[in-house]
């Protein structure tokens, strides 16, 4: 609900009048109120708002109002107001803000930038990111450093880890385990046993694992429960459900590297599991399931 004026205010000025006078102000006559040569707030939001109205009002002086000059100004003219204008007052402020920061950090950025590269170059991005304290994503980002199936690696295991990246996808939840090993997890029925039996699964699945050029996807763990969760059959993978996923290697930017998680990644694992693996995984089951009668 957008706040009521004072008719003190009305009876001077349209919600027109006062809203194109307060534009001007925004747009044109209040930015050198903060200083562009200081790296932070010269003036703070709250001080800033108040000058923003107090502007409005002198820019109306050749209306011969004067309200700053009365002893109640504050309550029943700026209050107001800044409730019907923080909002916009407050965007403009952090945009002015932001603008002055980039204008002063912008020699400092790309003297940094070299810095940061020269630290990579020397130790590689993993070890570069530990001795300066910023994420192997910001770091890569930050230099530019090209993305190769080691850097994507990286990458994927510290978001994953960080909880940025997507981690589920259809009925499997998906983590990365202390040793940088992505799983993927589901209890699901297939419909290839009875309707009662429930598959529990677990899939290792890690994108460039090791820095290779692939992504290994292989049945670590099968079990199949009954309705009352009791093990009726499990097998371990031991490498004999196991396929290699060929994909891209290299990328040019980390928003690359994401979208190819998203888009080709989650569904071509999927597949694998869905139509390669788990098929002979079954076959095996009720092989061995027939066998003991």
């Amino acid at each position: 609900m957008t706040p009521k004026l004072p008719i003190k205010i009305l009876r001077r000025f349209s919600p027109e009048k006062l809203d194109s006078v307060f534009q001007d102000i925004l747009e044109y006559n209040i930015e050198d109120k903060m200083n562009p040569k200081t790296l932070t707030h010269t003036i703070s939001f709250k001080a800033f708002a108040k000058l923003v109205i107090d502007d409005m009002f002198n820019f109306l002086e050749d209306e011969k109002f004067f309200p700053i000059e009365e002893e109640n100004y504050n309550e029943t003219y700026r209050k107001p107001l800044l409730k019907l204008y923080g909002g916009r007052i407050k965007e403009r402020f952090y945009e002015i803000e932001s603008g002055i920061n980039e204008s002063v950090l912008k020699e400092e950025r790309i003297s940094g930038k070299k810095k940061l590269k020269g630290l990579v170059d020397e130790f590689g991005l993993f070890k570069a990111s530990k001795i300066i304290g910023m994420s192997v994503t910001k770091l890569a980002e930050v230099t530019n450093t090209p993305i190769d199936s080691n850097v994507a690696n990286q990458i994927l295991v510290e978001m994953m880890n960080n909880d940025e990246l997507k981690n589920k996808y259809k009925d499997f939840a998906i983590h990365a385990s202390s040793n940088d090993v992505f799983y993927w997890e589901a209890m699901i029925k297939t419909g290839h046993f009875h309707d009662d039996m429930i598959e529990n699964i677990t899939i290792a699945a890690t994108p460039f694992w090791d820095g290779v050029k692939y992504t290994p996807v292989e049945i670590e763990w099968f079990t199949l429960l009954n309705y009352y969760g009791v093990i009726v059959y499990e097998a371990q993978g031991e490498g004999g459900f196991y396929k290699e996923l060929k994909h891209q290697t290299n990328f040019e930017s980390v928003d690359e590297l994401l979208n190819w998680y998203e888009e080709f990644y989650l569904p071509e694992v999927y597949n694998i599991i869905m139509n390669t693996l788990l098929p002979k995984m079954h076959k095996l089951a009720d092989y061995e399931i027939k066998q003991r009668g």
